[in-house]
This record gives C-alpha cells, sequence and structure tokens, in this order.
C-alpha cells in the first residue's frame, strides 16, 4: 500500500512541477534558456542517483530486496524533480 501512495505522490509533484514549467514558459519566452538549464541539472542529477542505485545493487555485500530497490529508484526521481522545480523557481525569482 505504500508503494502505491509512494507513486500517487510522485505523479502528482510532477505533474504540479509541470504546470509551474508551463506558468513559466508561457509567461515569458526568455526564460527558455532558464527552463533548458533547469532540465540539464534535473536529468543529470536523476542520471547520477540511477548510477548510485545501480551501484547499490550490484555491490554484493549489500542485500536489496525489490520493495528497497523500488523505494531507491522513486526517491532518485523525487530528487530530480525537486531539483527541477527549485531550479526554475531560483533562476525565474533571481533573473
Amino acid at each position: 500500500m505504500a508503494m502505491e501512495l509512494a507513486v500517487v505522490g510522485l505523479t502528482y509533484i510532477t505533474l504540479l512541477v509541470t504546470a509551474y514549467v508551463i506558468v513559466t514558459y508561457t509567461q515569458d519566452e526568455r526564460n527558455a534558456p532558464i527552463l533548458t538549464k533547469a532540465y540539464q541539472n534535473a536529468y543529470s542529477i536523476l542520471a547520477f542517483n540511477f548510477l548510485i542505485v545501480i551501484a547499490l545493487i550490484e555491490l554484493p555485500h549489500l542485500t536489496l530486496n525489490q520493495h528497497i530497490t523500488s523505494y531507491l529508484l522513486l526517491m532518485s526521481k523525487l530528487i530530480s524533480v525537486l531539483t527541477l522545480a527549485g531550479t526554475i523557481f531560483l533562476l525565474t525569482r533571481y533573473k
């Protein structure tokens, strides 16, 4: 049950951030470089987090079951989405 709630929560946060991106872009077309930089930051953090999760899975002395691995992947995506939202907010605020 907790996994389903985590997926629903992550989907909700992703939709909120996507709506914030759309509103930011439609307010001013000059925000396009800011959005590009924010997406680059979010994707690089997501890739780094996935590499950490893969390394944790492959380590022989750690035993990770399927639930822990799923939570780690969800948290990686959550950190990426929060980075995207934070970067867009800060860069548009201090533009």
